[in-house]
């Protein structure tokens, strides 16, 4: 077979180009109706024709249709990923106020003159008509290139307003398309998180961290990395390395300064006094240890035997307790709190209890309220479709209870409360991706694994 003409592959960035600005419209124009709002994300394609150097069209329905071609959008430029190599890059700009929508890019020093519809979540694309010129129509047969596409979504960040319980998007981004695990500062204006390229095939381990405002604007990227969390002064983080780094480090604000803790922790969080860091102990004995910044020296907090402890441990905020998940020997689940001292001077058992019928999954992210009344824990109880964030009464006393203004059709996972306890951050998966799914670790492994 020839090889297809230089246009397929710049076609194929430009019909990103378009999708994102294409979903940038605000008047109805024919029958395509326009939003002003700008898509900034990952895409994949319906079908494809391309004119090859022989002079026939060919068509390439699945080309796009997995993640073995995938393609990211930021404001100025499109990117088309192979797995996750990429494959092509480009420079674009478009006008929405035209009819139909124009897109100009520039491939390999070459002029690519396109226009663009969106109806229906459907974006059509026409690049170079058969002169060469920028097409009048979107028919296959004038055009070097015809690329109809649909948005991906990815796992994005949201957000829950606790005084009017509204649930409203914060940040998802064109190549990082599932983010997790965030974790506001102490003064409430930055949120850090980690996020991962999962539609190119890319899975947890490869992640990276990230800080943003806490409006979502201004994503900065500190390098790989997972599960960060703040010092109670905002100046650095304490958070995860995979290989081949592997184990719990801490690093400025900004990324530098990087310090290996401890190579066989995991899932550092920082104490609200800023002396301490709190993390999993792992090896054939995992356990809670304790690590003192000021004397470099750790001790282990738990007597009780457990086959695993998980990520997701909280502090309480009077840095007396933490609160985490752990499986035990005989293949139970349970969600306890331990005495920052160890398990001698403190230890209850809060999940699953008696006062909780009907607990199905619990799922081991945990965030401790800023006036120490509950913790959020996400799970499933009967008539859940998916994983749920509910508080729990830190005292036991009291049955869990479902948070106000959540998506009942999405999961929703790995929550964070802001310091004045106004808005909770999460992690979210959204519902025509949660169908046919189950709850609980299982799940979320299945995410981390994408």
């Amino acid at each position: 077979m020839k090889p297809l003409h230089y246009l397929n592959v710049l076609s194929v960035a430009i019909l990103f180009v378009l999708i994102n600005e294409s979903l940038s419209q605000s008047e109805p124009k024919g029958d395509n109706k326009q939003s002003e709002q700008t898509i900034v994300g990952a895409w994949r394609a319906k079908s494809i024709s391309m004119l090859k150097e022989d002079g026939n069209k060919q068509s390439l329905p699945s080309l796009f249709s997995n993640t073995l071609y995938s393609v990211s959008i930021s404001k100025d430029n499109l990117t088309i990923w192979k797995g996750a190599e990429k494959f092509a890059e480009m420079s674009y700009a478009s006008d929405s106020k035209q009819d139909p929508c124009t897109i100009d890019g520039k491939f390999q020093n070459r002029d690519v003159l396109g226009i663009y519809k969106l109806k229906n979540d459907i974006l059509t694309i026409s690049l170079n008509d058969t002169n060469k010129s920028r097409p009048q129509n979107f028919n296959k047969k004038d055009n070097d290139t015809v690329l109809v596409l649909q948005p991906f979504q990815g796992q994005p960040l949201m957000v829950i307003n606790t005084d009017d319980n509204k649930l409203s998007p914060l940040l998802s981004m064109p190549e990082y398309t599932t983010c997790g695990s965030p974790n506001f500062s102490s003064d409430g204006s930055k949120i850090a998180f980690d996020a991962w390229r999962s539609l190119l095939g890319v899975s947890y381990n490869a992640s990276h961290v990230f800080i943003v405002n806490a409006d979502g604007s201004e994503p900065k990227d500190l390098g790989d990395g997972a599960l960060p969390s703040f010092s109670p002064d905002g100046n650095r983080f304490a958070y995860t390395r995979y290989n081949p780094n592997n184990g719990v480090w801490t690093m400025n604000a900004d990324g530098s300064d990087k310090k290996l803790i401890d190579p066989q922790g995991w899932c550092a969080r920082w104490s609200p006094k800023g002396d301490q860091l709190a993390f999993i102990s792992q090896g054939m004995n995992p356990n809670l240890c304790i690590f003192d910044l000021n004397t470099n020296k750790s001790r282990n907090l738990l007597d009780k035997k457990y086959s695993q402890v998980y990520w997701g441990l909280c502090w309480s905020p009077d840095a007396k307790w933490i609160c985490f998940k752990g499986d035990l020997p005989e293949g139970s689940s349970e969600v306890a709190m331990v005495h920052v001292e160890g398990q001698a001077k403190g230890f209850k058992v809060l999940l699953p209890s008696d006062v909780n019928p009907g607990l199905r999954n619990i799922e081991s992210s945990l965030s401790w309220s800023p006036d120490s009344k509950m913790i959020l824990v996400s799970g499933t109880l009967e008539g859940d479709r998916n994983l749920q964030l509910y508080s729990l009464d830190p005292e036991g006393k009291t049955a869990l209870k479902k948070l106000a203004g959540q998506d009942p059709d999405a999961q929703n996972y790995c929550s964070s409360w802001s310091p004045d306890g106004k808005r909770i951050v999460l992690a979210f998966w959204p519902a025509n991706q949660a169908q046919n799914s189950q709850g609980g670790d299982n799940l979320l492994r299945r995410i981390f694994g994408m």
